[in-house]
């Protein structure tokens, strides 16, 4: 996505189901997993004894090591299958991996003692063996597959991935960002997250450090090398999102929203949700539905002004007017590039379309009379049409910057007073 055009890609970026059995490596997956199961279980316990024992681990506890160590690799490796460990990606491993590999850890602990003080009666059994081999058997496994998800992330991030910067170190930020570390399928590689909250600054959430303000956006993109920014703010407002886009045309990177606050509720932020800049994220209200029906019946069969029409709004009001059949449609601006412009446009998206450019400035009084005599378009309709267009250019602002408050009087005493004078004979 080039400057953010308005489609709606969120369906593009949709995790795709991945083929298990197209590398030869998988099938032997869940082997390779009993395997690293059994060596690290033994590992963990024969240091245990070496730990207990200050490294001093002589014949008859060599003897109790290799008596007991059947019985517990037994029950460890059934409570590792009851509990789920022996299947499962370990580079998707997550703090509920940690909790399972905790509880069959305890569980198996706890059994393991009973047997050898009710059943094997080891008198000289170091008790506390046990003790030590639960924590070391959490931080083993644990560590074990979070190193290789931290291997996998790391491998991915020098890939073909793009840089990519986080605007929001929120819980949409979060969810954004483990997304994007977790799925190989998706072609994100999150650099850094930009948060206005100075506190944050510095903070690593999922690995992923909050580099600084979105004052500083354009220098953490050139920085940071970043291609695509997303912003996971779904409360931000209008104001906010026009700022870090602006900042990102500048850089020329493509940009990514989440969709608003009312468009996720009830829903996991999930990066399905993550789409282009659509027009009502600039806005710092709901979108205002327009009666399609009802305008078309006051527009079809009809002949209309549109004053300014070369503008960004009166060329925008004109290709809409046009897609609903008007009779006619007369062009009125002073830029003869412009009128051009527009109307090789009209003739290519609306063949059918019957419309008159006439070049010349709106306060020419004596040119709209002559207009409208030689149109013989109804006044009502042609005065409702250029207050529209008053009404727009109102609306957006542009009056208050670029017209004085006499020639704004002005323009609008000629559409006034537009009727009243056609109506009287020429002089």
């Amino acid at each position: 996505m080039s400057a953010g055009t308005i489609e709606n890609v969120g369906e593009a970026l949709k995790i795709q189901p991945k083929n298990t059995t197209s590398d030869g490596f998988f099938p032997y997956r869940a082997g390779l997993i009993l395997v690293s199961q059994v060596v690290l279980i033994v590992l963990t316990y024969y240091v245990s004894f070496l730990l207990r024992l200050d490294a001093n681990l002589d014949a008859a506890n060599r003897a109790l090591f290799w008596k007991t160590l059947p019985f517990v690799l037994v029950i460890k490796l059934v409570l590792s299958y009851r509990c789920g460990l022996m299947h499962g990606w370990w580079r998707y491993v997550g703090m509920s991996d940690l909790l399972d590999i905790s509880k069959a850890s305890l569980l198996s602990s706890s059994i393991i003692f009973c047997l050898v003080e009710a059943v094997l009666r080891f008198d000289a059994y170091p008790r506390s063996v046990v003790v030590i081999d639960l924590f070391l058997t959490i931080m083993v496994l644990g560590g074990a597959r979070f190193a290789v998800r931290a291997y996998t992330e790391r491998a991915r991030s020098y890939g073909s991935q793009r840089n990519t910067l986080i605007v929001g170190a929120g819980e949409a930020g979060s969810a954004i960002v483990r997304e994007l570390k977790q799925n190989s399928s998706l072609n994100y590689n999150p650099v850094g997250f930009v948060d206005d909250d100075l506190s944050k600054k510095g903070v690593k959430i999922h690995g992923v450090k909050v580099l600084g303000s979105t004052e500083a956006l354009h220098e953490l993109i050139l920085s940071h090398n970043a291609t695509c920014v997303m912003i996971a703010i779904p409360r931000a407002k209008g104001r906010l999102v026009e700022r870090i886009i602006a900042k990102c045309r500048e850089c020329k990177v493509d940009f990514k929203i989440l969709p608003p606050i009312g468009e996720l509720i009830n829903k996991s932020v999930s990066m399905s949700q993550v789409r282009q800049l659509r027009v009502e994220d600039l806005l710092e209200r709901e979108p205002v539905s327009l009666d399609v029906n009802q305008i078309q019946g006051r527009i079809a069969g009809k002949v209309l002004l549109v004053t300014g029409a070369g503008g960004s709004i009166g060329s925008e009001l004109v290709r809409q007017a046009a897609a609903l059949g008007p009779k006619q449609l007369v062009l009125l601006d002073r830029s003869e590039n412009d009128l051009f412009k527009l109307g090789h446009e009209l003739s290519r998206k609306f063949p059918q379309l019957d419309y008159i450019p006439v070049v010349g400035d709106i306060q020419d009084v004596a040119l709209l009379r002559d207009v409208w005599r030689r149109f013989n378009a109804g006044q009502r309709e042609l005065a409702a049409t250029a207050m529209a267009t008053i009404v727009a250019l109102l609306t957006a602002g542009l009056f208050e910057y670029n017209f004085g408050d006499s020639e704004v009087l002005m323009l609008f005493l000629t559409i006034v007073t537009l009727p009243a004078a056609a109506s009287r004979p020429p002089s």
